[in-house]
């Protein structure tokens, strides 16, 4: 499998749910820019990648197997950014 064989998932300004919203808020996600994890953690490899396109700024979050990060690490960012990751899951 190759990355463009992923799905995107789309999401726009008024069409983000009151759940996206407020999760949003919650976990402080436009301050967690950044890459995180790490790839040789685990087989198979799990890869998400967030972009938020804002008017003046966008934030780019990578995550490398992110459950087994969270498990070993127990770090709140992490944490956060996997709730959020969860909340658009839903969508």
């Amino acid at each position: 499998m190759h990355p463009s064989d992923l799905p995107i998932k789309i999401f726009k300004g008024t069409a983000l749910t009151s759940g996206i919203r407020k999760v949003l808020q919650q976990t402080d996600i436009l301050n967690c820019a950044g890459t995180y994890g790490d790839e040789s953690a685990g087989y198979p490899l799990e890869y998400d990648r967030l972009t938020i396109e804002l008017t003046d700024d966008t934030v780019e979050i990578t995550f490398f197997n992110r459950g087994i990060t969270i498990v070993t690490t127990n770090d709140d960012k992490f944490k956060r950014i996997h709730r959020f990751m969860c909340e658009l899951s839903k969508q």
